[in-house]
């Protein structure tokens, strides 16, 4: 389990590094301007690791009221609830360089991640 930002970020640098899976360019570049935002406003995901795809994916297991995940991808961010019984899913496009958009913003900052 994750504890810190430091954790994550090595995580998600030794997946890339040692190109676990082959991420693009602009998934990597997602990825570091996902991590520009959160890693200064949320509290840190419990685990990260490879996406369905050629993605990276964060995952907060202890939020409330349920967990939430954020795949990343090359063009877009896909944000993911897990209720009991069902799950939310809502795509974000997102071009790399560019600021994490405004609705995937309120997701993460709505409720605690802990």
């Amino acid at each position: 389990m994750i504890t810190s930002w430091q954790e994550a970020i090595s995580e998600i640098e030794r997946l890339i590094a040692e190109k676990v899976r082959d991420f693009s360019a602009e998934t990597t570049k997602n990825t570091e301007d996902f991590l520009a935002f959160a890693s200064g406003r949320l509290l840190p995901p419990n685990e990260v690791g490879e996406g369905y795809w050629a993605t990276i994916s964060a995952h907060w297991t202890e939020a409330k009221p349920a967990p939430i995940e954020v795949e990343i991808h090359d063009d877009h961010y896909e944000f993911y609830r897990f209720f009991d019984g069902r799950t939310d899913i809502k795509h974000f496009e997102h071009l790399p360089g560019q600021p994490l958009p405004e609705p995937l913003i309120a997701l993460l900052t709505e409720w605690p991640l802990r």
